[in-house]
C-alpha cells in the first residue's frame, strides 16, 4: 500500500515536473491562430456588450443591452446582472473598494455597490459627456459639454460650476494633491494648450498653457501624463502654489517621435508606458522622473491600436486583427509573452486580456468567449488590478487650532452646526467645506483622545466631549452626513474605547449612518461591542443599533466578505446568553439580507 501511494505521488510530481518544462520551453513567439481553437469558455449574457469591460479586484463590470449590468470573474463566469430603472448610457467607471458609477439617460449618476446593488441615483441636470470620475476621499466628479459637477458618497451634489469651451476630447483627470485639471478648447497664438484648474471644492485656477498641443491625457500618481502632438510627453503635477511641470521628454533621456500614446491601466504606482513612433516602441517609464525603465519595440502603430493595456504576463496590444502580450523587463530574450491571429470570420466587439492567461471576445451574438492564450501557472485569484485608494485633500483645507474644551468652549456654535447639517444634507456648499472639515477634524481627534487618555490613565480631568454629550452627538451627526472616506477610524477607535450605553449607542447608529467602510474598521468593530454587551449586563439597546448598523454597512458595501462578517456577527447574537428579544430582532435582520445578497 504504501509503495502504491509512493508511486502515486512520483507520477504527479513527473506530470507536473513535465507539464511546468513543456511551459516554460514553449516558444512564446509562435503566434496562435484562434481560427483554429476552440474557446476555453463560453458565457450566455443577457444582451450584448456595449462596452469595454472595465477592471474591477474580482473581474469585470460591463453595460449590457437591456438596461443592464453585468458582473463576471476572469474565468468568464458571470457573477451578477442587475437592471437599472433607465437604460445606461455605455458610460462606467469603478472607484475606491470597488463602487461602480453608471451613467443613465443622459445625465443621471447612478451609483451600485460591488454586487451589483442601486444604492442612489442623482440627476445631474446636463448631458454627461464621459465616465464619471471617482475622487479620493469619496467624492464623484461627472463633466458635461459646459458644466462640471462634484457629488459625495450618498449621492448629494457638493457643488456644481460652468467651465466654458471645454476640451472633451481630453479627460477630466486628478493631480497628484487632489485638483482636477480641465483643457480648454482655447491655444496660445503658438499652438499650446491651455488648461485650468479646479479645486475639490469648486474653485477654478487661472488659465495656464502647456509646452505644446496636448493630444491625450491620463491620470497617474505623479500628477497627469500627457502626450504632445509633436510625440514628446511629460507630467503635469501640482503643490501648494498650483500646477508645474514635474518632468519633459525634452530634458530627459528618452527618445520619442510621434506619434506618442500613453498607457495608465493596469499600471501600479509611478509606472507607465509610452508607446511611441512607427512601428511602435513600447517604452516603460517611471512617472516621477520621466526615466527610462524599459523598451521593446514591436511591429504595431499607435494609431492602429484598438486596445491597450497591463495583465500579469505584460503590456497586451491589439489592432483588431492580432493582438500581443509584451514582458515588461528587457531582460528576456524573448520580448514576446504570448502573440495570436484572431478568426476573420469571427464578429466581435470587444475583448479584454486576463492575468490568468485568457483573451476575452465580446461577440455579436450575447456571448462572451474565452481563449487560452498563455499556460499562468500563478494563483488562480492572482489579479494585477491596482485599486483606487481612499485619502483627504489636506493641501486644500483651511488648518485651524480651533478645538472644544473646557477652557474656550465649544468649537462650533449652535448656528453654525445647524448651518453645517443643512448644508450637508441638501448639498451646494461649495467652498465652505474648506473652513468645515478643519473643525470636524479636530473635534473627532479631540473626542477620541479623550476616551484613549482614559484607557491609558485610567481618568480624565472633566473630559468636555464626555460631559457635553449633546454637543458629541452633534458633531457624530454632521461626520456622518459629510458624504466623504474622512472619518471611519475615528468611528472604529470610539467603539472600541466607550462603554457607556448611551455614548456607544449614538456612536454605533451614526457608524451604520456612514455606512461606507472601505477598510471594515466600522464592522469589525460591531462584533467587538456583541461579545462586550453578552449576558444579563448587555444593553439591549446598543445591540439593536448593532444589529442594524451591520445590516446598512454591509448593504452599502456589497461584498461577499462583509456580507459574511456581518452574518456572522448576527449570528453570535442568536445564542443563548443574549435575551430573547435580541434574538429575535437579529434573526429579523438576517432575513433582510437576502434582498441584498448576489
Amino acid at each position: 500500500m504504501k509503495n502504491t501511494r509512493k508511486k502515486i505521488k512520483l507520477s504527479i510530481f513527473l506530470y507536473i515536473l513535465i507539464l511546468f518544462l513543456s511551459i516554460k520551453n514553449a516558444s512564446s513567439s509562435e503566434k496562435i491562430d484562434l481560427s483554429h481553437v476552440t474557446p476555453s469558455w463560453a458565457t450566455v449574457t443577457a444582451g450584448n456588450i456595449l462596452c469595454q469591460p472595465v477592471r474591477n479586484s474580482f473581474g469585470f463590470v460591463a453595460i449590457e443591452e437591456g438596461k443592464m449590468i453585468c458582473a463576471f470573474n476572469q474565468e468568464g463566469t458571470v457573477l451578477w446582472e442587475r437592471g437599472l430603472p433607465a437604460r445606461p448610457k455605455p458610460l462606467i467607471s469603478v472607484g475606491p473598494s470597488d463602487m461602480l458609477f453608471v451613467i443613465s439617460r443622459d445625465g443621471d449618476l447612478n451609483m451600485l455597490n460591488p454586487g451589483g446593488l442601486l444604492l442612489w441615483t442623482a440627476k445631474t441636470g446636463f448631458t454627461v459627456t464621459e465616465e464619471a470620475l471617482p475622487g479620493r476621499d469619496g467624492r464623484i466628479y461627472v463633466r458635461g459639454a459646459s458644466d462640471i459637477a462634484c457629488y459625495g458618497i450618498k449621492g448629494v451634489r457638493r457643488w456644481k460650476i460652468t467651465v466654458a469651451n471645454q476640451n472633451t476630447s481630453l479627460p477630466i483627470t486628478e493631480l497628484n494633491e487632489g485638483s482636477l485639471l480641465v483643457f480648454l478648447n482655447k491655444m496660445t497664438k503658438d499652438g499650446k494648450s491651455l488648461a485650468v484648474t479646479i479645486s475639490p471644492f469648486g474653485q477654478i485656477s487661472e488659465e495656464f498653457a502647456f509646452a505644446g498641443k496636448v493630444v491625450q491625457a491620463a491620470q497617474c500618481t505623479d500628477g497627469t501624463l500627457v502626450a504632445f502632438s509633436d510625440g514628446s510627453a511629460g507630467v503635469c503635477s501640482e503643490n501648494k502654489d498650483g500646477p508645474f511641470s514635474r518632468w519633459a521628454s525634452d530634458g530627459c533621456d528618452l527618445s520619442l517621435s510621434s506619434p506618442t500614446k500613453i498607457v495608465t491601466n493596469g499600471f501600479s504606482s509611478h509606472t507607465a508606458a509610452l508607446l511611441t513612433g512607427n512601428p511602435m516602441e513600447l517604452v516603460f517609464i517611471d512617472t516621477r522622473t520621466g526615466s527610462e525603465l524599459s523598451s521593446v519595440q514591436t511591429t504595431y502603430s499607435p494609431n492602429s491600436l484598438v486596445y491597450a493595456g497591463k495583465v500579469g504576463q505584460g503590456l497586451v496590444l491589439s489592432d483588431g486583427k492580432s493582438a500581443a502580450c509584451y514582458k515588461l523587463s528587457s531582460d528576456d530574450e524573448d520580448s514576446l509573452s504570448w502573440s495570436l491571429s484572431f478568426d476573420s470570420r469571427k464578429k466581435w466587439t470587444y475583448m479584454f486580456p486576463t492575468d490568468g492567461g485568457f483573451i476575452g471576445l465580446c461577440t455579436r451574438n450575447w456571448v462572451i468567449e474565452g481563449y487560452r492564450v498563455k499556460q499562468v501557472l500563478s494563483a488562480q485569484n492572482y489579479s494585477s488590478f491596482v485599486p483606487k485608494k481612499n485619502r483627504p485633500y489636506t493641501t486644500f483645507y483651511e488648518s485651524t487650532d480651533l478645538v472644544s474644551s473646557n477652557i474656550t468652549g465649544p468649537a462650533l456654535n449652535s448656528s453654525l452646526i445647524e448651518e453645517m447639517y443643512k448644508s450637508f444634507s441638501l448639498g451646494d456648499f461649495y467652498l465652505e467645506e474648506s473652513n468645515w472639515v478643519p473643525l470636524l477634524n479636530n473635534e473627532m481627534n479631540a473626542m477620541n483622545l479623550e476616551w484613549m487618555q482614559d484607557a491609558v490613565n485610567g481618568e480624565v480631568d472633566q473630559p468636555y466631549f464626555r460631559t457635553h454629550l449633546d454637543y458629541t452627538e452633534s458633531i457624530l451627526k454632521l461626520t456622518a452626513a459629510c458624504g466623504t472616506a474622512a472619518y471611519q477610524p475615528y468611528y472604529a477607535s470610539l467603539m472600541r474605547r466607550v462603554t457607556d450605553p448611551a455614548m456607544l449607542v449614538k456612536i454605533v447608529r451614526n457608524a451604520g449612518q456612514v455606512a461606507y467602510d472601505p477598510q471594515e474598521e466600522m464592522l469589525l468593530c460591531m462584533e467587538i461591542i456583541a461579545k462586550k454587551n453578552s449576558g444579563k449586563n448587555g444593553s439591549e439597546a446598543v445591540l439593536k443599533a448593532v444589529c442594524d448598523a451591520t445590516f446598512e454597512i454591509c448593504k452599502f458595501m456589497g461584498r461577499p466578505a462583509f456580507f459574511a462578517k456581518g452574518k456572522e456577527t448576527l449570528a453570535m447574537l442568536l445564542s443563548p446568553q443574549y435575551n430573547i428579544q435580541i434574538r429575535n430582532y437579529a434573526r429579523k435582520t438576517l432575513e433582510r439580507f437576502i434582498e441584498i445578497e448576489f
